[in-house]
């Protein structure tokens, strides 16, 4: 298969006693037949992620009739990944993380090194396909 790579770059400010900016890098695959839809990227936000709130950014993509969305957390604290709520660890494409089944989507989380990724896809292959 002839895989397209795409590089992710969200610049995520965190806090502490003085405002530090740092650049998160995640190298993931875009999968044959699957573009990244720039209208639909979210960068520099705060969300929440197991109850902790993290600086977000989020990446769609779409082939016209599937989607995936991959979001990058950095936490303001040290999240434990604890499988749970039907939630098992799974190593996908090599790589281990939180896999669950939702509403008919598959979730992966998984991390790296300082950086949360969560893979939202319709399948588990497409998953394999986006983690590098």
């Amino acid at each position: 298969m002839n895989k397209k790579a795409i590089f992710i770059i969200g610049l995520i400010v965190i806090a502490a006693l003085a405002s530090i900016s740092i650049a998160s890098a995640i190298d993931i695959n875009l999968p044959d037949g699957f573009e990244l839809d720039d209208s639909k990227t979210v960068e520099n936000q705060t969300k929440e992620l197991f109850g902790v709130e993290s600086d977000w950014c989020s990446y769609f993509m779409t082939n016209g009739t599937d989607n995936i969305t991959v979001d990058t957390f950095l936490p303001h604290k040290e999240i434990d990944l604890t499988a749970d709520n039907g939630s098992v660890f799974k190593t996908i494409n090599g790589t281990e993380g939180l896999y669950q089944e939702v509403n008919g989507r598959h979730i992966f989380v998984y991390s790296d090194d300082v950086v949360l990724v969560q893979i939202d896809a319709p399948n588990e292959k497409l998953i394999g396909e986006v983690i590098r």
